[in-house]
Formats: C-alpha cells, structure tokens, sequence
C-alpha cells in the first residue's frame, strides 16, 4: 500500500524582492539627492558630512545591487524537486537545497511539534530518540554546525521551516501525526 504525499515548495515570494527593491532605490534616491544638494552649496555644509553622505550612498547602492543579484538568482534555480515527502519509511527532507535531512525514519521520531520563529518563519520540529547520529552523518562542516545550534535551540537537528510550502502548516502537521501514530501502532503490533 503506497501512502507517499510530496508537498513541494512553491516559488519565492517575488513581491517582498520588488519592495526592497522599491525601498533601496527610494533611500538611494533621497540620499543621492541631498547629496547633491549640499555638493552644490558653497560652505554650507563640512567635508566631514559630504564623506559621510557619499559613503552612505555607495553602501545603500551596494545592497541594491546585492538585492537584484538575488532576485535574480532565486529566480534562476526554482526546483520543482524540492519539497517535503512523507512515505512509508519517513519523511524525506528536500525543502533547502544544501542542508536538507534526507530521509529521517519513522522509528526515529518520538514526537512532532510546529513551532512559530521569531521571524515569521514555521517550523517542523521531529523530535529524534537519536539525534547525535544525525548530526554525526551529516554531510559537511557547515550542516553539522547547523544542525548542533538547532539542537540547542529547538532541542532537535531535525528542524525543517514549512511556511514556504504547498500546504499549509496545521494540515502537514495533521498528516505526519496520523502517519506517525499509524506506524507507532504497526510497531506495537
């Protein structure tokens, strides 16, 4: 019996890029005018305020350039395999591109929260019976590493953000507990 559910990610949210994008040139805009401004005046205003003003310019045209850069590289790797997949062996992690899980069993789990972040964010928290075996076959340093402050922030490694995908959160959270509970009672069994 095949119960295998893909929930994918959907596209980023292009709206938020527009308006930083809106913003950036908007501060750059007002900064570089009066810029100009006090370029133009004779002894109005100190070199120390001139230096400080064209520094502030560079630094605020720098992020824009580094905001369209992203927009534009986001835009260029949309992965239509990235996800979230819930199986009869686990739930397979697809949902970040570098630092995904991989498959994290069902036998595994010994319980799943959501948890809210700080910023926004909702997160699928599984909480494992061995979680340092995860940490220890993680691919590379920086996942490791990754996956150690989340331990100690969140109490598991196992910390996937759900808000980006095709489904929304309390009905993903209903599915993986119903799966779970399903294969806790085949295991008793």
């Amino acid at each position: 019996m095949n119960r295998e559910k893909f929930y994918p990610v959907v596209s980023g949210n292009d709206n938020q890029s527009v308006l930083l994008g809106v913003l950036h040139i908007s501060i750059l805009t007002f900064v570089l005018r009066r810029f100009i401004k006090i370029l133009k005046e004779e002894g109005g205003s100190s070199d120390m305020s001139k230096i400080l003003l064209g520094i502030l310019a560079v630094v605020i045209l720098f992020s824009l350039v580094l905001q369209i850069v992203k927009f534009f590289r986001k835009k260029g790797k949309e992965n239509d395999k990235a996800g979230l997949l819930i199986n009869e062996e686990g739930i397979v992690d697809l949902v970040s591109e570098k630092e995904n899980l991989g498959l994290i069993a069902w036998k595994d789990i010994e319980q799943v929260r959501i948890k809210n972040s700080f910023l926004g964010g909702v997160k699928l928290l599984l909480m494992l019976k061995n979680p340092n075996e995860y940490i220890n076959g993680a691919k590379d340093w920086n996942t490791k590493k990754k996956m150690r402050l989340q331990y100690r922030k969140w109490g598991t490694p196992a910390v996937i953000n759900i808000d980006n995908l095709e489904v929304k959160p309390d009905d993903l959270v209903k599915v993986i507990k119903n799966e779970f509970v399903l294969k806790k009672s085949e295991q008793v069994v």
